[in-house]
C-alpha cells in the first residue's frame, strides 16, 4: 500500500505533482499562507487533528522543537511563527519537505527541514516533539516513532501526539507506557485525543 509515510512514488506521480493549492490560516493573531500538493498529507486544508495538537502544545521562544513527519510544514511553521521556538521538520518524502520548505519560506519563519525516515537523519534532542502518527501506515511504525522519540527529548522534554479513538486511541496510551513514565490525555475534542508524554525511561541520546 502507497500511504504518505512512504517515499515510495505511486504510478501518475508526475500528473499529481502539478496539482498544488495554497490555503490561508489566521491562527492566534497571525495570518499563514500554506501551499500544497496532491500525496502530501492533508493536502489543501488545516485538518482538524493537527490544528487541535498545534493548540494544545505550550512552546516557548528558547524552546528546541521537532515537527516529526511535518507534512507540508502546518504544526511546525504555525507554532514556530507564534512561539518564536527554533524549529526542526523532517519527513520521509522528498515532496512534503521541499513543500515545508516553500512554506516556511513564505511565512517568514526559520526552520531546519530534513528530509528523514523516524530519526534517521537526526542526532539531536529536544524540548517538545510532536507528531500526528501515520496511522495508516501501521502500528508498527507508529510504535518505532514513539520509541525512537523518547530517546530523542531533553531530560525535561515532551513528547505529543494526536489521536483519535476510532484509530486506537487506547492501544496506542498502552504502547506509550512502555517508554515514558507519564501519559496522560491533555485535550479531547469529537473523539480526537492529544496525548502528552514526559520523563523517559529509557534516558536519553
Amino acid at each position: 500500500m502507497i500511504h504518505y509515510f512512504t517515499d515510495e512514488k505511486p504510478s501518475g506521480v508526475e500528473k499529481l505533482s502539478g496539482s498544488e493549492s495554497t490555503f490561508t490560516l489566521r491562527y492566534r493573531g497571525n495570518e499563514l499562507k500554506f501551499t500544497s500538493g496532491a500525496g502530501v498529507f492533508s493536502h489543501g486544508e488545516a485538518d482538524r487533528q493537527s490544528m487541535l495538537l498545534i493548540g494544545n502544545i505550550p512552546l516557548a521562544a528558547d524552546e528546541s522543537f521537532l515537527d516529526l513527519g511535518c507534512g507540508y510544514g502546518l504544526i511546525g511553521i504555525t507554532l514556530a511563527k507564534v512561539t518564536g521556538c527554533k524549529v526542526t521538520m523532517s519527513d520521509i518524502t522528498e515532496k512534503a519537505v521541499k513543500f515545508a520548505e516553500r512554506n516556511a519560506a513564505q511565512n517568514g519563519v526559520k526552520a531546519r527541514i530534513v528530509k528523514s525516515d523516524g530519526f534517521e537523519n537526526i542526532a539531536e534532542a529536544f524540548n517538545k516533539i510532536a507528531l500526528n502518527p501515520p496511522v495508516h501506515a501501521g502500528k508498527e511504525v507508529c510504535y518505532r516513532l514513539y520509541a525512537e522519540a523518547a530517546l530523542h527529548l531533553n531530560a525535561d522534554g515532551k513528547f505529543y501526539i494526536v489521536i483519535a479513538d476510532k484509530h486506537g486511541a487506547q492501544s496506542h496510551i498502552k504502547k506509550l507506557n512502555e517508554f515514558f513514565d507519564v501519559v496522560k490525555i491533555t485535550a479531547r475534542k469529537d473523539g480526537v485525543n492529544v496525548i502528552e508524554c514526559d520523563k523517559t525511561k529509557g534516558g536519553q541520546i
